[in-house]
C-alpha cells in the first residue's frame, strides 16, 4: 500500500514515510520539527532539511512558527497532502474491500484460520 501511495504521490519513501509520520503527529495535535523527522526516519539534520525543503516545494508541507518556542518552525502538511493521501489510501481500501466482500462464509473462515496461524508463528520466533 505505501508502494502505491508513494508511487501515486511521485514521491520516495522517505518523503512519504515523512508525511505520515507527520500526519499521525498532527492528528495527535503534536507539533513536529525537523529534528523529530530525523529522530523519527533515522536520518542526519542536514537529510531532514533537505527533505523538508522539497516537501515544502511540493507543496506538502508548510513551515509555521512554534505556538510556543518562536525560534523553533513547526512542519504541517498542507491540505493538499491530506486530500493526496486520503484519496489514494481510500480507493485502496474500497479495492480491499471488495475482494474481501467476494469471499463466502467458508473462505472467510479459512483466510482467518491462515492469518491467526501466522501471526502465532511469527510472534513466536
Amino acid at each position: 500500500m505505501r508502494s502505491h501511495t508513494r508511487d501515486d504521490m511521485r514521491m520516495n519513501e522517505t518523503e512519504l514515510l515523512a508525511l505520515r509520520y507527520l500526519l499521525k503527529q498532527t492528528n495527535l495535535n503534536t507539533p513536529v520539527l525537523q529534528r523529530d523527522i530525523a529522530r523519527e526516519l533515522g536520518i542526519t539534520g542536514a537529510s531532514a532539511s533537505a527533505l523538508a525543503q522539497r516537501l515544502e516545494r511540493d507543496g506538502y508541507i508548510e513551515r509555521n512558527p512554534h505556538p510556543k518556542d518562536g525560534r523553533a518552525t513547526v512542519l504541517v502538511p498542507t491540505v493538499k497532502t491530506n486530500e493526496e493521501v486520503r484519496s489514494t489510501l481510500n480507493e485502496m481500501h474500497q479495492q480491499m474491500f471488495d475482494v474481501v466482500r467476494q469471499l463466502d462464509d467458508r473462505e472467510v473462515l479459512a483466510v482467518k484460520k491462515f492469518l491467526i496461524a501466522m501471526i502465532e508463528t511469527v510472534k513466536n520466533h
